[in-house]
């Protein structure tokens, strides 16, 4: 599986973009348990871009960890319901769970 993080557009300041931007490095060197606890201090923050839920459901893919990935998808999807790459992931995700 060759998944790809989202990368952030538009940075509106400090928040949730700049964990974001740290989780990506993370994921992309393969760091997936480090890029998780930064893109979960992402969720934290009072700006949360629900980019991050796509993102995590990425990393949680990798790690094969398919029931927070339906659970990461699914949020994200709540804020991009039409997001063709996202209603895939799900849908893969959901086959693994059964």
């Amino acid at each position: 599986m060759d998944l790809k993080v989202k990368p952030i557009v538009i940075l509106t300041g400090k928040g949730s973009v700049d964990y974001i931007l740290t989780g990506n490095e993370f994921y992309n060197n393969n760091s997936f348990p480090l890029a998780i606890e930064i893109y979960n201090m992402a969720i934290k923050s009072d700006d949360v871009d629900p980019t991050v839920y796509f993102n995590l459901g990425c990393t949680h893919m990798a790690l094969g960890l398919f029931s927070e990935a339906v659970t990461n998808f699914s949020k994200y999807l709540e804020h991009n319901k039409y997001d063709k790459e996202a209603i895939e992931q799900l849908e893969i995700a959901k086959l693994f769970l059964k």
